[in-house]
C-alpha cells in the first residue's frame, strides 16, 4: 500500500462532512423536555453502571452471523485492503479480526488509489473487541452493515442517519439470540445515548469541536430511530418483517437509500423521540 492510500483514508470524513445537512432537524438537536426525561430515567435506573460479562466463542459468533445474514439479508462482497496485500473481494464476515486494547469495535473505509479497484471503496479488517460476549453477535453485524452502506457513498444522503441501520440490525440479531441479549444490547447502546444527552446538555460550557457535537447528535438521532424501527418490526406480521428485511437488502444492492427506507417506514427524529417507548425497552435491572 502506498502513501496515497493513507491519505485516502480521509475520504469518508470528507464525504460525511458534505452530508451534514444543516437544514435537517438533527443538525440542531438540543436537549428538550423529552430528552431531559430520558436522561433522568437513565440516571434513576443507573444505566451507566451496566456491565455485560456473558462470554461467547469467537468461531461460533461468526458462524452464527454468517447464517443469519445468509437466511435473512444476503450480503454483498466487499473489497478488503490490507498492508502488503493486493486488494481482493470477499464476504465481510471473512474480514473479522479480534483485537485487545481497542475501546470499541469499528471498521475503516478507504478509497483505493491504484490497481484493479482504483477509485472504489475498500475496507481494512473489521476490528472487534477481544472480550467476546453475547453482545458480540450484534456488534459484528453492526460493523458489517456499515461496510454494506459505506462501500457506496450514494446510499446515505444525511450524515445523521449513519448509525440507524447498523443499530437496527444489531437489535434484530440480538433478539434472535435471546431476549436477555436484546435487552443488554439496547442498554449498551443507550448508555452511549445517555452520554450524548449529557454532553449536549452542557456543550456550550465545554470545549467540543463542531465535529464532536455532530457525532453526539448523529448517535442520539440514529439510536432513537433504530429503536423506533425495531418497535415497528417487533409488532409486524411475519410477512411484513420479511418485507422490511427485503428493503434492507435493496439498500445493500443500491436500489434504495437509507433515507428512502426511513420514509417508507415513517420513521423520523421527531416521532422517534418517544420517552415511553424508550422506557419500555431500556429496562431497570
Amino acid at each position: 500500500m502506498d502513501k496515497m492510500d493513507l491519505v485516502n483514508k480521509l475520504f469518508y470524513v470528507l464525504e460525511m462532512n458534505q452530508k451534514k445537512n444543516e437544514s435537517s432537524p438533527e443538525s440542531k438537536i438540543l436537549v428538550d423536555k423529552n430528552l431531559e426525561k430520558m436522561r433522568d430515567y437513565f440516571i434513576k435506573i443507573k444505566l451507566d453502571e451496566f456491565k455485560e460479562h456473558t462470554k461467547a466463542d469467537k468461531g461460533e459468533v461468526i458462524k452464527y452471523d454468517k447464517e443469519f445474514f445468509r437466511e435473512n439479508i444476503p450480503l454483498k462482497k466487499i473489497i478488503v485492503v490490507k498492508d502488503n496485500h493486493e486488494p481482493y473481494e470477499t464476504n465481510p464476515l471473512n474480514n473479522i479480526e479480534f483485537r485487545k486494547r481497542i475501546r470499541s469495535s469499528y471498521v475503516e473505509p478507504i478509497k483505493i488509489s491504484s490497481g484493479k479497484y482504483k477509485g472504489k471503496i475498500g475496507f481494512e479488517p473489521i476490528l472487534i473487541k477481544d472480550h467476546v460476549s453475547k453482545l458480540t453477535y450484534g456488534c459484528i453485524g453492526h460493523e458489517v452493515v456499515h461496510t454494506q452502506i459505506e462501500q457506496n457513498p450514494n446510499l446515505l444522503t444525511n450524515y445523521y442517519n449513519r448509525e440507524v441501520l447498523s443499530i437496527f440490525v444489531e437489535m434484530i440479531i440480538s433478539k434472535s439470540i435471546d431476549d436477555k441479549t436484546l435487552d443488554n444490547i439496547i442498554r449498551y447502546r443507550f448508555e452511549n445515548v445517555y452520554e450524548c444527552i449529557s454532553d449536549l446538555s452542557y456543550y456550550e460550557d465545554m470545549i467540543f469541536t463542531s465535529d464532536s457535537i455532530a457525532k453526539f447528535r448523529c448517535y442520539l438521532s440514529s439510536s432513537l430511530k433504530a429503536l423506533h424501527l425495531y418497535d415497528k418490526y417487533r409488532h409486524s406480521s411475519r410477512d411484513k418483517r420479511i418485507e422490511i428485511l427485503s428493503l434492507i437488502e435493496d439498500i445493500f444492492c443500491g436500489k434504495l437509500t437509507v433515507e428512502q427506507f426511513l420514509d417508507k417506514m415513517n420513521v423520523t427524529y421527531k416521532n422517534s423521540k418517544d420517552v415511553d417507548m424508550v422506557k419500555h425497552y431500556v429496562k431497570k435491572y
